[in-house]
């Protein structure tokens, strides 16, 4: 019983005194293409180098896409590759990555998983430049083949000029070119001022490469 002067306080009475405050709201959600940020890391199959179900230069292809749809930058793209490789693949990898360059690290794997050809000097030389190919896929391409089939840059980079089409071609004439970048350089700016042509035919280019082809395959083949 309590008296009428005495002060009543439950104390058992557990009371939060910040039952009364109003958490703040969440923000909005981010844009989907923030969402989809550089740090986001997408389910894509592991290539180990020994995957027989997934040829290296489709599994390279479905690579860059992705990184195309994530919008990772150049250097997220070579960083986070070693995220999706694992035992020979990853080693090929670790040795290329010093270069800084995903050119050279792409065709690194290529080069070691890659099928190789019996020939690759032969293929090299059959591999002529169309309007449904890009720069990008010549000139890596080619590099690769020359690598495989031993030819100084020197001699790589006056075949896959001599392998252009006519028009691409006329835009070397003038120039000193010895080196892949060189070509690279001149060639891409070419490609972006000319029109494009679908249905071009380089038959034209044919006569032209064959004796040059007759005389470097005698030296490799």
């Amino acid at each position: 019983m309590f008296n009428d002067g005495d002060n009543f306080q439950p104390s058992s009475v557990n009371i939060n005194n910040n039952s009364d405050v109003v958490p703040p709201p969440r923000p909005p959600p981010p844009p989907e293409h923030q969402q989809q940020s550089n740090h986001f890391r997408p389910r894509l199959h592991i290539f180990n180098g020994h995957d027989k179900s997934v040829t290296i230069e489709n599994w390279l292809k479905l690579y860059e896409s992705t990184a195309n749809r994530y919008n990772w930058s150049y250097d997220e793209k070579i960083d986070l590759l070693a995220e999706y490789l694992d035992k020979d693949a990853l080693n090929t990898y670790i040795s290329a990555r010093d270069s800084g360059d995903w050119i050279t690290i792409k065709n690194k794997l290529i080069t070691r998983f890659g099928v190789r050809s019996i020939r690759p000097s032969v293929e090299f030389c059959r591999l002529k430049f169309n309007h449904v190919k890009n720069v990008d896929e010549y000139f890596e391409s080619k590099k690769r083949l020359a690598g495989l089939a031993g030819f100084t840059e020197t001699q790589a980079v006056e075949l896959m000029i001599d392998h252009l089409s006519d028009e691409l071609n006329r835009c070397f004439l003038g120039h000193q070119v010895n080196t892949y970048c060189e070509f690279y350089t001149i060639a891409k700016t070419a490609e972006q001022q000319l029109p494009r042509n679908d249905n071009h035919n380089n038959n034209n280019n044919q006569n032209k490469n064959q004796t040059t082809e007759r005389s470097l395959l005698s030296l490799h083949c």
